[in-house]
Formats: C-alpha cells, structure tokens, sequence
C-alpha cells in the first residue's frame, strides 16, 4: 500500500469521525442496540438497568448470606440510598447481565 493510499485512508476516517458521511451507502443512522448495550454509556460510567436484566452470578464463591445483615444493609440503602453501585458484565448465553461485584446490596434491594 502506497503512502497515499495509507493517507486518504486516514482522511476518509478523520472525517467519518467528524461526522461527515458519504452520500451513498447505508443512511440509517440509529440501529437498534443490542441488548448488552441498553442501558450502558460510554466511558464506563453507570448507567441504569432494568432489575429484570440483572441476575446474580451462578460461580460467586459466596453461597450463604446472614439475613439479618442483608436486612441491615436494606435499611441502610433505605435511609441513606445506595452509595456504591453494584457490577455487572454482560453474558451472552444467558442474554442477562451477571452480578461480579455487590450481591449484597443486590439483594438488599429487592
């Protein structure tokens, strides 16, 4: 590939990055997400998801949890709300997304 290939190829991809698009092609500018992608915003902030897409992690180490302190931790959320947001990672299998980081306060809050 030629110097001048390799520089209108980078130029033809500054100006999509700039928004300018070409005339022809593909003019639907608003696909559909996919589902791992509601709810989610860029640079890995947080963001709000549906507690129905939301499911605890079938390999968390954890396997018993004290009621009463889950219901400590509830009444803490009530009082205060939740301070600290929980983690989740998207799994494809199972089309949910997977607690990794905050059970408790998950199930504190349902």
């Amino acid at each position: 590939m030629s110097s001048r290939d390799t520089l209108n190829r980078m130029n033809d991809r500054l100006a999509e990055s700039m928004g300018v698009r070409p005339e022809s092609g593909n003019t639907n500018l608003a696909p559909q997400p996919a589902a791992k992608d509601i709810g989610r915003r860029p640079l890995r902030n947080a963001g709000k998801l549906a507690i129905h897409q939301i499911q605890p992690d079938s390999h968390q180490p954890r396997t018993e949890f004290d009621p009463d302190g889950i219901e400590r931790l509830a009444q803490s959320i009530r009082d205060k709300g939740q301070l600290s947001a929980i983690h989740v990672r998207w799994s494809e299998s199972q089309g949910k997304w997977l607690i990794i980081a905050g059970e408790r306060r998950y199930r504190a809050a349902v």
